[in-house]
């Protein structure tokens, strides 16, 4: 599979164009949705100190002569307790198995085995 960072041919553009995506994963309230939004410039994504805040994977584009980046937000990953954060989760492992580059964002005071799941999918993906 190549991959999507490859340079555009010389017929495209006059310089070396790269597009991708980056997909921030992590636990709630560890502040993915202010990271997008930081590296976005724009507020797409909801800030709240409230926990599940996000439902659905957020989308925000940086466009530049150079580059191309599609950044994701996440729902906060979890153990589902109900079908709500069943759909939530779908949308984590979609992200996971479609980025170029994964941002896990941890809090410094979290367990490093909390997540031991989603750390060990990502350890396996070349």
């Amino acid at each position: 599979m190549s991959s999507r960072w490859e340079p555009m041919s010389s017929s495209q553009s006059h310089s070396e164009h790269r597009a991708g995506f980056v997909n921030i994963i992590g636990n709630p309230n560890v502040g993915k949705s202010t990271l997008m939004n930081a590296l976005v410039g724009e507020k797409l994504s909801i800030v709240t100190a409230k926990a599940q805040t996000t439902r659905h994977r957020i989308m925000g584009i940086v466009n530049t002569d150079d580059y191309q980046i599609v950044y994701s937000d996440t729902p906060g990953m979890l153990k589902p307790s109900y079908r709500l954060q069943e759909d939530m989760m779908k949308f984590v492992d979609t992200a996971i198995g479609d980025a170029d580059i994964i941002l896990y964002v941890t809090d410094v005071v979290e367990q490093g085995d909390k997540n031991e799941e989603y750390i060990q999918r990502l350890q396996k993906i070349e």
